[in-house]
């Protein structure tokens, strides 16, 4: 199966500040996402994030966040996205693990 997502936000404070996000903190939003995510997709699923997976956050905490999730992952890079460490970024296509 394929998956289509975008604007997750992860770790971006503001997010849940000024969008009509319905959660408390960043910890119901990222446990919320984790549940929800991986009651869906499987491991043998592809999952396309159509931009602005992350707030430029610490990029150790995003990728063991993104690695919870199941399925493989396709990052195209939004205005938020810090990709530029070469090992994760092919153009402006990138694999998360």
């Amino acid at each position: 199966m394929k998956y289509y997502i975008s604007d997750l936000h992860l770790f971006h404070e503001n997010a849940i500040a000024f969008d009509p996000r319905p959660f408390a903190s960043l910890q119901e939003m990222h446990d919320t996402i984790l549940k929800n995510w991986n009651d869906r997709v499987t491991n043998g699923d592809m999952v396309y994030i159509l931009g602005d997976v992350s707030m430029r956050g610490k990029k150790e905490e995003l990728i063991a966040f993104v690695a919870q999730l199941k399925g493989r992952k396709v990052l195209i890079k939004g205005n938020h996205d810090d990709v530029r460490s070469e090992e994760r970024r092919v153009g402006k296509e990138c694999c998360l693990p």
